[in-house]
């Protein structure tokens, strides 16, 4: 059944996408990486073919030629060993070493870099219980079965093509010397497995674009799914919207609390009110102490009223500043020149001295 049967029609987030990742649940094909191996490690072969044939040679030679005498220094055959064994390593290393990073540089390619050891956890459930017994009989198994015998047919074929071809060479075997018929076996051989990693290689892609689309799909998630996953990750809608309105309220409060401080209030005339603070040899600028609009804004004109706080109406003034200046902070300097008219009028009205 697929996800869009069981109604998981989005696709996955990057939540669920990381979390799947952790778990090793990552589209990687291993039919490509194998090819991939093998392609590498067989051109590695063919090109280091004379020095590999060279000294596989020179060290059986050697080691025929000492056969001769072993017996008469005791301990000789391990040395013989040990440096026929450090010989062949050292033959191979370019191989090896050249196979391992084609193997690394291909699983880095699909999955990234990732290290997770929960894949190699037990899992006994999945084994022993009915789940284990489903994914035996589900679509996906038969799919990598016909996948695995397709393959082997593949191969087959192609090496069964590759061996026909030189089929009028097989007739002149017996005119060959052994040189000659080594070259041929490697030829043939190296060319066989050339074709069939190259055919096992397209295979490999295709199954690689099957796989990451495999998990694609398993990884879907219903609408539900995805709106649940969106409240534990930023919360409740309903909660947010009642911490908001709580931080607005003690805002409000605090405003009001530092109102009745404020040297004057600026209106536009009803619908904003900005309450401005500034002492002299205390305050370096002016200082927003409220500001409000609607009922906050006549909220603000009450209790400046009662404080006998001026309340002074400059629309433009006050349309601008409420849009910039913030409660608690300096007015910015563009409104300087403004507020410093307004702050020697109500010095004027109070009988003091202007800054």
């Amino acid at each position: 059944m697929s996800a869009e049967d069981d109604g998981k029609t989005e696709d996955p987030t990057g939540k669920k996408v990381s979390e799947a990742r952790n778990k090793g649940m990552i589209g990687k094909s291993q039919d490509f990486q194998s090819a991939l191996v093998l392609m590498a490690g067989t051109c590695l072969i063919w090109m280091c073919s004379d020095k590999l044939v060279g000294g596989m040679r020179h060290a059986m030679v050697e080691s025929f030629m000492a056969i001769g005498d072993f017996e008469s220094i005791p301990g000789k055959v391990f040395d013989i060993g040990r440096q026929g064994l450090i010989g062949i390593v050292l033959l191979l290393m370019p191989v090896v070493v050249g196979i391992t990073a084609v193997s690394l540089a291909s699983s880095i390619s699909q999955a990234g870099f990732l290290w997770s050891w929960e894949p190699l956890g037990p899992h006994f459930g999945k084994v022993f219980g009915f789940s284990g017994f489903a994914k035996l009989l589900s679509p996906s198994s038969f799919v990598e079965i016909g996948k695995s015998v397709a393959k082997m047919f593949v191969v087959g074929l192609v090496g069964y093509k590759v061996a026909v071809s030189h089929y009028t060479e097989y007739l002149m075997l017996a005119d060959m010397n052994l040189m000659q018929f080594t070259h041929l076996l490697f030829s043939v051989s190296v060319e066989v497995i050339l074709k069939a990693t190259a055919v096992l290689l397209i295979i490999g892609i295709f199954d690689l674009v099957y796989q990451k689309r495999k998990v694609h799909n398993e990884l879907k998630m219903s609408k539900s799914e995805v709106k649940d996953e969106a409240r534990s990750s930023e919360g409740d809608p309903h909660v947010k919207g009642k911490i908001k309105a709580l931080r607005q309220q003690m805002h409000r409060n605090f405003m009001m609390k530092e109102l009745p401080k404020a040297t004057v209030v600026i209106t536009n005339p009803t619908f904003l009110a900005i309450a401005i603070r500034y002492n002299q040899g205390v305050d370096r600028a002016p200082v927003v102490v409220a500001k409000g609009k609607r009922l906050i804004a006549e909220r603000i004109r009450d209790v400046a009223k009662k404080n006998d706080i001026p309340i002074v109406e400059d629309k433009p003034l006050a349309r601008s500043m409420y849009d910039i200046a913030e409660a608690g902070e300096e007015i910015p300097e563009e409104f300087f020149a403004a507020v410093a008219e307004i702050l020697a009028y109500v010095y004027s009205l109070k009988g003091t001295r202007a800054a």
